[in-house]
């Protein structure tokens, strides 16, 4: 009997254990009921069923006990500890209500403050979506102008290009007529200086030809002038005797002036003999004047000659150099 009673406690102790290692809220999520309840009305069936389930251990228990005796005690031993268990349990449920309490207070405080921001950030994503839209729509509208503005520019641009190409074909084509102009001006260049070292070759030995000729020419003509003197002073001296001696009516005293003179010896003797004598010095002296044109005539030519030469190089230096600057 002894060790019955002592079973009973233990099983008694078991089950207070028990209950109190299971005053916290079950996790159990197959218990009948429980889906579609607050979490208060939850944790309130959570503990009708705790008690449900030592209401169960303690009739098990009265079952085992067979005296009255122990009976008797152990009813009285049982109402004292389910006195204490209910306290137990109240007090339990009441710390479970509480912290259950507070824990939905906080989790609605939660909830309230996350529904806040939730808000909040809906209504600045509604704000960010206008102006995105705003700024979408200001976008489209410059994208459209703008594509606008590049067709008519590309339109514009394409036109410009067949133009230009066509101005570069008509380059090109100028480009290769100037570049056969330009071989065949090279060519004509180099002839043109060949024949320019010709012409200056020759305009230097015609210039020293010249140069000397003119030289014998200016010596000539210093000969032919002093001669030309001492012929005109013997005329004079002449024709002042032959005047004296025609002032005079004695043909002797005419000789006589003219061997006075010293040109009885040389003079002829009858009128026409002199006449021929005279007649002879005119034609000397229209020789001597004729000789001294034709000098004066081939020097004036020699002198055209070397300025046209002089001309004809000035000339060509200048074309030379307007060919050069051209080719640069």
């Amino acid at each position: 009997m002894s060790d019955d009673l002592h079973d009973g406690e233990s099983d008694l102790e078991s089950n207070n254990g028990h209950d109190s290692s299971e005053s916290t809220l079950p996790t159990d999520p197959t218990l009948p009921g429980l889906a579609g309840l607050s979490l208060l009305d939850k944790c309130n069936m959570e503990v009708v069923h705790i008690l449900k389930g030592h209401i169960i251990d303690i009739s098990s228990v009265i079952v085992l006990i067979t005296t009255d005796a122990y009976k008797t005690e152990y009813e009285n031993k049982l109402a004292i500890e389910l006195d204490q268990l209910r306290s137990k349990t109240t007090l339990e449920i009441d710390k479970l209500r509480e912290s259950i309490k507070e824990m939905y207070e906080r989790e609605n405080r939660t909830f309230q403050h996350g529904r806040d921001e939730a808000i909040t950030e809906r209504d600045r994503h509604i704000q960010l979506e206008r102006d995105l839209q705003r700024k979408y729509d200001e976008l489209l509208n410059e994208y459209r102008q703008y594509q606008s503005t590049t067709e008519v520019r590309l339109g514009e641009l394409q036109s410009e290009l067949k133009l230009k190409t066509f101005e570069f074909d008509r380059l090109q084509l100028l480009y290769e007529e100037n570049l056969k102009s330009l071989k065949t001006t090279q060519i004509e260049i180099e002839k043109l200086q060949k024949k320019n070292d010709l012409i200056q070759k020759e305009y230097f030995n015609l210039q020293v030809q010249s140069d000397r000729r003119l030289m014998e020419i200016d010596t000539e003509l210093n000969e032919k002038r002093t001669k030309l003197q001492v012929y005109e002073k013997v005329e004079q001296e002449l024709d002042e005797v032959v005047m004296q001696a025609a002032q005079v009516e004695n043909d002797a005293d005419a000789d006589k002036i003219l061997f006075s003179y010293g040109y009885g010896a040389s003079l002829p003797t009858s009128a026409k003999r002199r006449l021929q004598h005279s007649v002879h010095l005119a034609k000397r002296v229209i020789q001597l004047e004729q000789a001294n044109t034709s000098l004066r005539l081939e020097l004036d030519r020699e002198r055209k000659k070397k300025t046209i030469v002089i001309i004809t190089i000035g000339i060509l230096k200048r074309f030379l150099l307007g060919k050069k600057c051209w080719i640069k």
